[in-house]
């Protein structure tokens, strides 16, 4: 039948059903659309145009949460879907019935994204299988903690999802799935194989030259790396990584301890073009890692946008001056437990990263006023900012921040001590934006500038204050 030019609701509204009414019905949700069809239906309005606008629309996430009805009307209408994330609670048995639904609307060249994180080890064989068979055009494939994968669902994924670009096996095991990867992924350029945190195991968290060579032979346009927590990861199986993908852009080592300035040293040569780089160890020891891995990184990878070194005691100012000089593009750094870190080094940052927008300085107990008051003048684009347990911080140094930084959204001056109301009272007052904010431990704190802070921002979504007994 031809599509009406306008609709007219009972006389509430009336619309053009070619450009406005496909622009409204994009903000409802599929509840919503699905209760508007029973609705016309009751109704006898079954040559409704709305049916037209229906296919006109893409829906680019399955919602969380649909009852098999909404997912049948979904299918029934040929609403197209681009994107698909199984919730906790659905069962084996509904997450079949959604892939056969995929099959037989013909949606299953559509589908772009899936995600599976959530159904950890309820996943089969046979449920893989199906994915694989239905969802060939893919291009981002999530499967954290989907410990059941095998070796022949790998092989299975790179025979029939050839244009897989991102896949993500977090706590998946390797010993399984990395050494299958040879059989051949050309498209795939992010790859992310961490643990959720540190195992202690040997075999079951390493990356061993066998996973390097896997990834050489299968995986050849490897762009992004994440190998974070793959904690028996050694120097020779990294040095051969990076001398194999040259062209990385972006590498997680976070927690792999037992790593060397030896190996930083030659990847920051062999992968000149990285632009994110994580070596923070996440956990409370120092590792092997200094000043020279990161002097060697800020003269070699001049592009570094993204980098983390938290919790690597041995760092010092000389880390920090030379990233100031070297990478002017930074936005976001992490020094977190860097206590060898003084005002030094972070003038150095606000005068040489004038476009950081994200800087975590938590427990770096020598940084003081003087070096806030720096980061006011010389980073007006931060918006995330940890000062957490800086002790020697005051309401000088926290007032110049909120007039030089005006978009900060995250703040957190937990145990700054001597923090007082003057502080809380100019960041209300100077940073609009402002939607987390951590007080923990700031005794000097009043509720009446909490209350100033929380009137001023009725909608501020995370607040952490101290409770004084």
């Amino acid at each position: 039948m031809m599509m009406a030019s306008t609709v007219d609701l009972g006389g509430l509204l009336t619309f053009d059903c070619n450009n406005l009414a496909v622009r409204i019905f994009c903000y409802c949700t599929i509840a919503d659309l699905c209760n508007v069809d029973i609705a016309m239906m009751s109704s006898n309005l079954l040559q409704s145009p709305l049916h037209d606008i229906y296919r006109l629309l893409t829906v680019n996430h399955l919602p969380r949460g649909l009852d098999r009805n909404q997912m049948a009307w979904l299918f029934k209408r040929s609403i197209k879907l681009k994107s698909v994330s199984f919730d906790p609670e659905v069962s084996m048995t509904d997450m079949a019935h959604i892939l056969r639904q995929l099959h037989k609307g013909g949606n299953r060249s559509l589908v772009k994204y899936v995600d599976m994180s959530s159904c950890g080890d309820r996943t089969t064989d046979a449920l893989f299988s199906q994915l694989f068979n239905v969802c060939t055009q893919m291009e981002i494939l999530k499967l954290n903690g989907c410990k059941k994968i095998s070796k022949d669902n790998i092989h299975q994924l790179s025979i029939l999802c050839t244009t897989l670009t991102s896949l993500d096996l977090t706590d998946c095991d390797l010993v399984k799935t990395v050494g299958a990867l040879a059989k051949g992924f050309p498209s795939l350029t992010e790859l992310n194989i961490r643990r959720s945190s540190p195992c202690g195991k040997q075999g079951n968290n390493t990356v061993k030259d066998s996973t390097v060579r896997a990834l050489c032979q299968g995986c050849p346009a490897l762009l992004s790396l994440d190998l974070s927590c793959c904690d028996n990861t050694r120097d020779a199986a990294l040095i051969s990584l990076s001398k194999s993908f040259p062209a990385l852009t972006a590498l997680n080592m976070g927690g792999c301890d037992k790593i060397t300035d030896t190996a930083v040293r030659t990847i920051s040569q062999s992968c000149r073009g990285l632009s994110s780089v994580e070596l923070g160890l996440g956990h409370d020891y120092s590792g092997k890692v200094t000043d020279s891995s990161v002097i060697a990184l800020a003269h070699n990878c001049p592009s570094l946008t993204s980098f983390g070194i938290g919790r690597c005691y041995n760092i010092t100012d000389a880390a920090a001056i030379v990233l100031g000089r070297g990478c002017p593009n930074l936005t976001h750094l992490d020094f977190t437990c860097c206590k060898r870190v003084t005002n030094e080094g972070v003038i150095a940052l606000s005068q040489g990263c004038p476009s950081l927008t994200s800087l975590c300085l938590s427990k770096c107990v020598k940084v003081t006023g003087v070096a806030v008051t720096a980061l006011s003048q010389g980073c007006p684009l931060l918006t995330t900012l940890s000062l957490r347990a800086c002790e020697k911080i005051s309401d000088s140094s926290v007032v110049a921040l909120s007039e030089g930084c005006k978009h900060l959204t995250t703040l957190d001056i937990s145990y700054c001590t001597k923090v007082t109301d003057e502080a809380i009272i100019a960041l209300a007052t100077n940073c609009p934006k402002l939607d987390s904010f951590l007080l923990t431990g700031c005794d000097e704190v009043t509720d009446e500038a909490v209350i100033a802070l929380m009137q001023r921002y009725p909608g501020l979504r995370s607040l952490k204050i101290h409770t004084r007994n």
